[in-house]
């Protein structure tokens, strides 16, 4: 495999310790040479997924109470340009009124989306356990 400039980043470190010893290293990371998302074990993996999960519930949770009552077209948190955002820590009240199962079309969009996504981790992972959790995403893209 060829790298051209542009594919490789020089990192030098530099140190001196309390006797003035002064070392350091030198290293080249190339780039390409590792796939877009790169995870050290299938632990991480699964977990950067399930976090992925659950950031993808609590939007849709937020956004559907937000929007229960709106009439007009609305945009979704999670968007293809940003991806799955980060919900906010502090959502107000501890306890909220109850509103009716509502799965709106751009999150039925959205679930069918990340499901594809969810099923090939899952594989990748060879956790077969997850598919509880694919189940769950399958149901809400086919709720009315």
């Amino acid at each position: 495999m060829s790298y051209g400039s542009s594919d490789k980043v020089y990192l030098r470190t530099t140190y001196e310790d309390r006797n003035g010893w002064v070392d350091g290293d030198e290293s080249v990371v190339y780039l390409e040479s590792q796939p877009p998302e790169y995870f050290p074990n299938t632990g991480i993996r699964k977990g950067v997924l399930l976090s992925r999960y659950a950031a993808l519930l609590k939007n849709w949770m937020m956004d559907e109470r937000q929007y229960a009552r709106y009439d007009q077209p609305w945009s979704p948190r999670v968007r293809e340009d940003t991806g799955i955002c980060i919900p906010p820590e502090n959502v107000g009240q501890w306890e909220r009124t109850s509103l009716d199962l509502t799965i709106s079309q751009p999150y039925r969009s959205i679930f069918r989306t990340f499901a594809g996504y969810f099923e090939d981790e899952m594989y990748a992972i060879g956790d077969e356990t997850l598919e509880k959790e694919l189940q769950v995403l399958d149901w809400l893209v086919a709720s009315n």
